[in-house]
């Protein structure tokens, strides 16, 4: 019986040492399952705050361009203007492809200033990049002097597809001119352009990028500000170097929406315009670019 009696107490303890077992698994896949669901849950809710912000980003977007459509003068301004739509705070910033430094038109001088001021580089090494930017873009295969760079400098940087020797399609390309890494592009990115001119508007430039281009002149950022809140918008010519600073018309227009989604998130969106039907557009304007939905915070 003794042995009887010890055989079921050993049975039992087995039992139970399962059930406890079974009971820690089911308790370790039940929190993994929460902890899924909790998961799909987030990615859930943060899909439907992207549709949104895009949603309201581009009907933003639309809205601008369909100011663009006049001919008056503060056409060719570059202007931020806040928007309120649902609860929703944006930012709209409208830039003429003008005020912006043009990769395939900007000379030398413009190209340096730009890098020094603007990327934080020694005046060498922005002299350096500038010459680059120009052999990028000529269709010849002789490197300028002293700094240029074409094919076989980029061969033998281990890069086999060389300079383009063709304009820029778009302004990220400048992430493929030797030298441009991410981080400088990134600090260059919002002052760039294409379809502009060889010299900036001042009127239709953005404040960062005339102190980048004015040497970081406060005064010549006062005086452009009072210009564009003139009537009409005019500044005096002799306060800007001429090699620099031209006025002009615009045509390409970038448009940026900055918006504040539900969780606190910033989000940018960006879209590049020529106002005027093209054939087969079925719109007033024509979207050259459309930039990515980006999270900035």
């Amino acid at each position: 019986m003794r042995c009887t009696r010890g055989a079921v107490s050993l049975q039992a303890g087995i039992a139970l040492v399962a059930v406890m077992w079974m009971v820690g698994g089911l308790s370790i896949l039940a929190a993994g399952l929460a902890f899924s669901s909790r998961v799909e849950l987030m990615a859930v809710q943060q899909q439907q705050e992207q549709a949104r912000v895009r949603a309201l980003a581009d009907g933003a977007i639309r809205l601008a361009t369909m100011s663009l459509l006049g001919d008056g003068p503060e056409r060719n301004l570059y202007r931020e203007v806040p928007l309120s739509f649902d609860g929703v705070s944006m930012r709209v910033r409208i830039t003429p492809a003008t005020g912006l430094v043009d990769l395939n038109l900007a000379d030398e001088r413009v190209l340096t200033q730009l890098f020094v001021m603007a990327g934080g580089l020694d005046v060498e090494s922005a002299a350096t990049l500038a010459q680059r930017v120009m052999d990028w873009r000529d269709p010849d295969t002789a490197p300028l002097l002293p700094f240029g760079a074409e094919d076989e400098a980029y061969q033998a940087a281990g890069r086999p597809e060389g300079a383009r020797d063709g304009r820029f399609e778009t302004p990220e390309d400048l992430r493929l001119v030797l030298g441009v890494d991410g981080h400088l592009y990134d600090k260059l990115r919002h002052l760039i352009g294409i379809e502009g001119n060889r010299a900036v508007d001042p009127l239709a430039a953005a404040p960062d990028v005339l102190m980048a281009l004015g040497g970081g002149d406060a005064a010549l950022l006062a005086a452009v500000e009072a210009g564009r809140q003139a009537a009409p918008p005019h500044i005096d010519p002799t306060l800007l170097p001429a090699e620099i600073f031209a006025s002009s018309a615009a045509f390409v227009f970038r448009i940026e929406v900055w918006v504040e989604g539900a969780s606190g998130a910033r989000w940018r969106r960006a879209q590049w315009v020529e106002p005027g039907a093209r054939p087969g557009a079925g719109l007033p304007w024509t979207t050259l670019l459309l930039e990515p939905l980006e999270r900035i915070s």
